[in-house]
C-alpha cells in the first residue's frame, strides 16, 4: 500500500491547478478528470504523471472559457465530457473536435447555472441536477439541449423542480432515485 499526494505547485505549470478538489471522473481510457473549487478543470494522465489545465481563466491558457468552480463531471455515450459548474452552467467538450459547447440560463438551456450533479443511466440517459430541479441532456440534429421530460405538472413534479438536487442513482430495474437538499427523496419510474 502506498499513497501519493498531488498538490498545486505555483512554480510547475503541469501540477494540479488547485488543492481544492471538488469532483473526480475517470474516463474509459483511464484519464482522470478533476474539478477544482476555484481553478477550473484538470486532466491527469497517470502514465505521464502530468496535469493539463482546461477552464481556468488566465491569459496563458488558450482553452480557458472562464469556468472556475467545477462541481460535476461525467461522460456521455459518445465520450463527450460533460462539465458542470457552480454558476456558469454546463460545459460540453466534444470528443472529436475538442469544441466546447456551453449551456446556461442566459441561452435558455437551463433553469439554473448551478450544476450539482450529472448522472448517466445504464441506458445512456444523462440527467443534470441543479439547485433548481432536474433536466435531461440530449443531443440531436439541433445539437446539445436540455429537456424537461416529465409529462405532468403535478404538485410533486413542481416540488421536484423547486428542489436542490444533491444525488442521483439508478437501481437495476431502471428506477431513478433523486436526493434533494430540503425536499427528501424522489423516485422516478419511467
Amino acid at each position: 500500500q502506498q499513497f501519493t499526494n498531488y498538490a498545486h505547485d505555483p512554480e510547475y505549470p503541469n501540477s494540479l491547478s488547485s488543492d481544492g478538489v471538488v469532483c473526480l471522473f475517470e474516463d474509459k481510457n483511464g484519464i482522470l478528470w478533476i474539478g477544482t473549487e476555484r481553478a477550473g478543470l484538470n486532466v491527469f494522465d497517470p502514465e505521464k504523471q502530468k496535469f493539463k489545465r482546461y477552464f481556468h481563466a488566465d491569459s496563458s491558457n488558450t482553452s480557458a472559457v472562464g469556468f472556475d468552480y467545477i462541481s460535476a463531471i461525467q461522460a456521455d455515450a459518445k465520450g463527450n465530457m460533460l462539465v458542470g459548474t457552480h454558476g456558469q452552467g454546463l460545459g460540453i467538450i466534444k470528443k472529436r473536435s475538442g469544441q466546447i459547447v456551453q449551456l446556461h440560463k442566459a441561452n435558455n438551456s437551463l433553469h439554473s447555472d448551478i450544476i450539482k450533479k450529472i448522472y448517466k443511466t445504464e441506458a445512456g440517459i444523462i440527467w443534470v441536477g441543479t439547485n433548481q430541479g432536474i433536466v435531461q441532456l440530449i443531443e440531436d440534429e439541433q445539437g446539445f439541449r436540455t429537456i424537461f421530460p416529465f409529462e405532468d405538472n403535478s404538485p410533486i413534479v413542481q416540488q421536484l423542480q423547486q428542489s436542490e438536487i444533491l444525488s442521483l442513482s439508478e437501481n437495476p430495474k431502471g428506477t431513478l432515485w433523486i436526493g434533494t437538499e430540503n425536499n427528501g427523496l424522489f423516485r422516478y419510474n419511467s
